[in-house]
């Protein structure tokens, strides 16, 4: 490696799966039975 060091481009755009990556696993349903997957609410918050 040269002695300068450079630094890494800025990040622009990440693309997530929500499935397995920011669901907890659990799947819900409301009353209508209609299916809904749980998010930690966590996860969005550290992504911003």
């Amino acid at each position: 490696m040269s002695g300068s060091a450079r630094r890494p481009a800025a990040v622009r755009l990440v693309l997530l799966d929500v499935d397995g990556v920011l669901t907890d696993g659990r799947i819900v349903y409301d009353s209508a039975g209609a299916e809904a997957k749980a998010f930690h609410v966590r996860d969005g918050q550290r992504i911003k």
